[in-house]
């Protein structure tokens, strides 16, 4: 069984004994017995990420998770047909609106594109020379 069946399993004997569980179909609900709203998940995810400590993103929100789950699953390989069907969007336009490529992955492009190889080869055998240059700061 997969690590989320698991969880989720978990999580449902725990909501099976919290109030108002018996009339809801909702899989998270609020200590007051009703359908946990957006702003009540939101608060929730604030007072866990301020106990967790300092985050190297400046926001922890579930709308940022939502855009790193999409953008590690395009990192992962994951087929951007099969996300936009776990993101729940009609279109594939609104998951690609969710994928920002980190700077790994945007060296990674860079160094395989063929143009890279051809400058190494141009450095290597002396045809040309770089020179790097500090830039300057503003006055």
């Amino acid at each position: 069984m997969s690590d989320v069946m698991e969880l989720i399993e978990k999580w449902l004997l725990y909501r099976s004994r919290l109030f108002g569980a018996d009339r809801l179909d909702a899989l998270f609900i609020s200590k007051k017995g009703n359908r946990l709203s957006a702003r009540g998940a939101q608060d929730n995810l604030k007072k866990i990420v301020a106990k967790a400590g300092p985050f190297s993103i400046k926001k922890v929100t579930p709308h940022s998770l939502r855009h790193a789950f999409a953008t590690h699953a395009i990192e992962g390989e994951q087929d951007i047909f099969v996300l936009k069907a776990i993101m729940g969007h009609a279109s594939t336009k609104s998951t690609e609106m969710y994928v920002h490529p980190s700077m790994r992955v945007l060296k990674k492009a860079v160094n395989k594109h063929i143009a890279s190889e051809i400058l190494n080869d141009l450095i290597r055998d002396n045809i040309i020379v770089l020179r790097l240059q500090q830039a300057r700061k503003a006055a």
